[in-house]
């Protein structure tokens, strides 16, 4: 019912009530299956898709997804220039393996004002 919800190409008008359905399943739920997880994974990395919406579907793979999520997003930390989105994906891969999840804490955590909070709650949840 929930990737048949999420997938909906009605919700593509509405995309806040996409950002609201991922906002619950990362508060309610402690798996989810496959098809879920295919289309979660649309919603995080699909650049047309609203930056709201991207941030909530990351934070759903950071809690839910497996190891090639958080890849992926360590990788997208790497290589992105915007401040705001690197601080989230760092919350996001706090399940990162330890040693490549606090080097990246390193580096953020001397970015103000949003890397050096992102970084003190990784390191205070890890």
């Amino acid at each position: 019912l929930l990737a048949k919800a999420l997938g909906s190409k009605e919700l593509d008008r509405y995309p806040y009530m996409r950002f609201l359905i991922l906002e619950w399943l990362q508060r309610n739920s402690s798996a989810i299956r496959a098809p879920t997880l295919v289309i979660v994974r649309k919603q995080a990395f699909d650049s047309s898709s609203p930056t709201y919406v991207q941030a909530a579907a990351r934070a759903v793979l950071g809690q839910l997804g497996d190891h090639s999520d958080l890849d992926r997003m360590a990788g997208l930390l790497r290589s992105s220039a915007d401040p705001l989105q690197r601080a989230q994906l760092l919350c996001c891969i706090s399940r990162l393996e330890k040693g490549r999840r606090n080097a990246l804490v390193g580096r953020l955590a001397k970015e103000e004002p949003w890397g050096a909070r992102a970084a003190a709650l990784v390191k205070g949840a890890g």
